[in-house]
């Protein structure tokens, strides 16, 4: 497993240096960088990072980050993947934590990492609901949390929307193969009847 010193040396990184490893060029307009958007096509470049704040946004597509987040969603990693990819693209030492453990220390490991993707599978589905949605309830939480944030906001903070019926939910997970007994684990869902219909 992947150190917390080494979470946190790519979490310093500049976020423009880790974007240029991922591909992405910029052009400078005021203090602001602009780039072609990675996650669409488009003609006027609507992609920025602002220097300083370490996070990306798109004002066309909603999509926004850091540096982690933007390898998650564009490479379809898990986090540490994604930790890892950063490291060695920017030339980072990747210090593993190697303690001995028993096998259930090794099951409670695989256990919490097979629960910290579901929830990042989920959080990417409550934020997708906010962010393109168009039905009803998707509109009146939109306007509700941009009342409150602006719109970089809410997308650099991963902030979503959980639909009122959870089988919306469900059936997301059954189409990302999530388990069912990750689930109820990860406490994503307490009733069993949903999970069965």
């Amino acid at each position: 497993m992947i150190s917390d010193k080494t979470v946190e040396a790519v979490r310093n990184l500049d976020i423009v240096d880790v974007l240029k490893t991922a591909g992405v060029s910029f052009t400078k307009r005021g203090s602001r960088l602009f780039a072609s958007c990675p996650f669409h096509s488009e003609r006027t470049p609507s992609f920025t990072v602002t220097p300083g704040k370490n996070v990306y946004y798109c004002h066309s597509c909603k999509r926004g980050g850091d540096g982690i987040r933007f390898y998650m969603e564009k490479e379809g990693m898990g986090f540490f993947q994604a930790v890892e990819a950063i490291a060695k693209a920017n030339n980072l030492h990747i210090e593993y934590v190697k303690a001995e453990q028993s096998d259930e220390q090794r099951q409670a490991a695989l256990q919490r990492e097979a629960t910290l993707a579901v929830v990042a599978q989920v959080q990417n589905f409550f934020y997708d609901q906010l962010r393109i949605e168009m039905n009803d309830e998707a509109r009146a939480a939109r306007e509700y949390a941009y009342s409150r944030w602006n719109e970089e906001f809410c997308s650099t903070r991963g902030i979503g929307l959980a639909p009122r019926n959870g089988k919306v939910l469900m059936e997301y997970c059954k189409s990302k193969a999530i388990s069912e007994d990750l689930l109820l684990q990860s406490g994503i869902f307490r009733d069993t009847q949903l999970i069965a219909n």
